[in-house]
This record gives structure tokens, sequence and C-alpha cells, in this order.
């Protein structure tokens, strides 16, 4: 389900990942006053911009 937040639109994700990671990964982005979603999306982006195909790229819209 998208929503909006800030006028952008976001869509919820949910991950199972080791509780002892999230606490460590909390730990780490509160000293250094960052948010976990900052954190991450930071690195999706990061992630996308190595990875995503540049015939992708340079399309309009969504992949088929």
């Amino acid at each position: 389900m998208a929503m909006k937040v800030a006028g952008v639109k976001v869509t919820r994700m949910n991950l199972n990942v080791d509780t002892n990671l999230h606490n460590q990964f909390k730990i780490a982005t509160v000293i250094q006053g960052k948010d976990m979603t900052t954190v991450l999306t930071d690195f999706i982006k990061q992630y996308v911009e190595k990875n995503y195909p540049q015939a992708l790229k340079a399309k309009k819209g969504r992949p088929s």
C-alpha cells in the first residue's frame, strides 16, 4: 500500500532480520543521530545506482 510522506509517495517495507543485528543497527543509527529509515533508504539508493541495469535507467516510469 502506497502512502504519501512529506508529499512523496512511499511504500512500506517489512523484512525479517536477526534480533541482535536489528538492535546493533538501531544503536549505531542513534549514535550517528540518524534514523533507521534514512540509513536504509540511502543504502537502497546506492545499491540501485550500482546494480540497476543501465538500459532500464534510461527508461521513464516503472520497468515491465
